[in-house]
């Protein structure tokens, strides 16, 4: 009898709702955000002749947990849309979903179009979900920042490990790209047209990708894994002057043990990822880095309680950044200048002038995700002087492509949305949503060089992922 009152009260715990789904969505959540860097995918529909990356259809298993997740989240999810449909914030997203929705009737490949849609549904919806999840309690915004962390620090060692060897390291079960071994460092013809590289002495040499498709994309990924590390840096505070009052010569207390591991360990973790993120070789990402290190510092060095550590941030970052140009500035020199008349600057230039054609003709857009095809069917690339067929990509600034794709309304509906949302967010200025924000910057800064926010699985999850954290800790918005 009481064996069988003990395994009923049991059965009870375990199928309580306060414990058991917010344990069972929080898991499927942390499941989901670590296949975020894993590129393996299943090709599912060819949209045209030939093989195009923006004109294929593919099955990431991220897509299947990002479903499972929307599934077993979707109450929360929909009392979370309810309870701020009158927010300013959502007007604005609102007029954007809308203008994403408009531009599939005006796509040349509607189907591709529709794909899209979904994708930018799904990812807003994760954001609902994201959000209502911090708010709730069963998505812990410290072990996102953790996952970040461990995921970070495994793709900067593997993109390390791919510039050292000069090819991959055989985990293409991951989504590792192809890169073939070079048959001499001084061979240009050695590296395919679509393999990013740097020159080097009239040499090239192949950039680190990691498990990402493009090494921008693996910098931007290692900037969010660093932006977590600074986050755990500030936060290990530790007493100081209640040790001296202790005594000078006494016995260490545990706690300060602790403290001094902790700072090893993320001063360890800050130059592996500041190392990786060096052999991404983009420079954007580099620009964006002394940004956020500097903004990081003097924003965390306005709280009181934080002071201390950054000031510490500030010169470790100084030192790595040292070291790093001392070990390495023969690489980092071949890419620290930019002259306006190397390919990676003056066909962004052309792409922009592509993108400001489109939205000239088209201020409705001419479906999302359809930049690309309906500037090969219509000449655009050949008319600004990209003839050949690796250079037909997306237009590199998120910017203009939405512009193009869902029209400038869609755009401006997107620019209030974000701005709003940092406007009500810095009124919390908890360390939680100045690293939100910090994540949230990079990204919108590297989207003006870049298009994979917009067009690639990893880099919109990340947008949208960073999105749902600033909902999650906007305090403005009801509870």
């Amino acid at each position: 009898m009481k064996f069988s009152r003990f395994y009923l009260g049991c059965v009870n715990d375990v199928l309580k709702p306060s414990w058991h789904w917010a344990k069972i969505k929080g898991i499927l959540f942390y499941i989901f955000l670590v296949t975020l860097p894993l590129g393996r995918r299943k090709i599912l529909a060819q949209l045209t002749n030939g093989f195009d990356e923006y004109e294929t259809i593919f099955l990431y298993i991220s897509d299947i947990l990002l479903v499972f997740f929307l599934l077993v989240s979707f109450r929360e999810i929909w009392q979370f849309i309810v309870a701020r449909k009158k927010e300013v914030w959502f007007f604005s997203l609102l007029i954007f979903f809308f203008a994403s929705i408009i531009s599939v009737g005006l796509a040349a490949l509607p189907w591709l179009a529709l794909i899209n849609l979904l994708r930018l549904t799904l990812l807003i919806l994760m954001a609902f979900g994201v959000g209502a999840g911090i708010r709730s309690g069963w998505i812990n915004v410290r072990a996102v920042f953790l996952i970040l962390i461990f995921l970070g620090v495994f793709e900067a060692v593997l993109g390390f490990s791919q510039f050292a060897l000069q090819k991959n390291i055989g985990l293409s079960f991951m989504g590792e790209p192809y890169l073939p071994r070079l048959v001499t460092s001084i061979a240009p013809a050695g590296v395919p047209a679509g393999i990013a590289k740097i020159d080097l002495y009239g040499g090239k040499l192949i950039r680190a990708y990691g498990t990402f498709p493009h090494p921008n994309i693996l910098a931007a990924f290692l900037l969010l894994s660093l932006t977590s590390l600074f986050y755990f840096w500030v936060r290990n505070t530790f007493k100081w002057r209640v040790f001296f009052y202790a005594g000078v010569g006494r016995k260490m207390s545990k706690e300060f043990w602790i403290y001094a591991a902790r700072e090893l360990l993320l001063g360890i973790g800050i130059f592996m990822v500041s190392l990786g993120l060096l052999f991404t070789f983009s420079r954007a990402a580099w620009l964006v880095a002394m940004g956020l290190f500097i903004a990081f510092s003097i924003f965390t060095f306005l709280k009181r309680e934080s002071r201390r550590q950054a000031v510490k941030l500030f010169f470790l970052c100084l030192a790595v950044g040292y070291i790093l140009s001392v070990n390495f500035g023969v690489l980092m020199a071949s890419r620290a200048h930019i002259s306006l008349k190397e390919p990676a600057v003056t066909y962004r230039f052309r792409y922009n002038e592509v993108a400001f054609e489109i939205i000239k003709n088209h201020p409705l857009g001419i479906g999302i995700g359809n930049q690309v095809i309906y500037s090969v069917k219509n000449q655009l690339y050949q008319k600004f002087d990209m003839r050949a067929l690796w250079a037909w990509q997306p237009v590199h600034n998120i910017y203009l492509l939405m512009a193009s794709e869902i029209g400038v309304l869609g755009l401006l509906a997107f620019l209030s949305f974000v701005f709003i949302l940092v406007f009500q967010v810095l009124r919390n200025f908890s360390l939680e949503a100045i690293t939100a924000l910090s994540l949230l910057g990079v990204l919108l800064l590297l989207g003006l060089t870049d298009h994979f926010l917009w067009t690639l699985q990893p880099g919109r999850i990340m947008l949208w992922l960073v999105i749902g954290f600033v909902l999650g800790l906007n305090k403005k918005t009801n509870p």
